[in-house]
């Protein structure tokens, strides 16, 4: 059957109708006939899941080579901000016992 032939049969079983259904039907053998390229979107696609993938590999690497470069590395010592640290003196020592901590309220 060619499409003339197919069109010409919907027309006869259509007939004069003109109600959502049909409008519907004959909107539905439209879009169906009338493939859509969508292969510019999928190239699109790809491109785009191969970028990330090199993406992520890249940062996967370069985070296995930093774990693995702090094996070999010897650590910093940990930079402090307390000022008696800065000038070579020793923290005072708080005096501070539990019983110390808490007032008794008195009514």
């Amino acid at each position: 059957m060619t499409k003339e032939e197919f069109m010409n049969a919907i027309k006869e079983i259509i007939g004069e109708r003109n109600d959502d259904t049909v409008l519907g039907v004959l909107q539905y053998l439209k879009d169906i006939e009338t493939p859509v390229d969508h292969s510019k979107e999928i190239e699109e696609l790809n491109n785009k899941v191969k970028e990330l993938e090199q993406a992520k590999t890249d940062t996967e690497n370069e985070w296995r080579n930093k774990y693995k470069e702090a094996f070999f590395t010897t650590p910093q010592q940990p930079q402090s901000n307390d000022q008696n640290a800065q000038y070579g003196k020793e923290p005072e020592q708080s005096n501070l016992e539990f019983d110390n901590l808490f007032t008794e309220i008195k009514d």
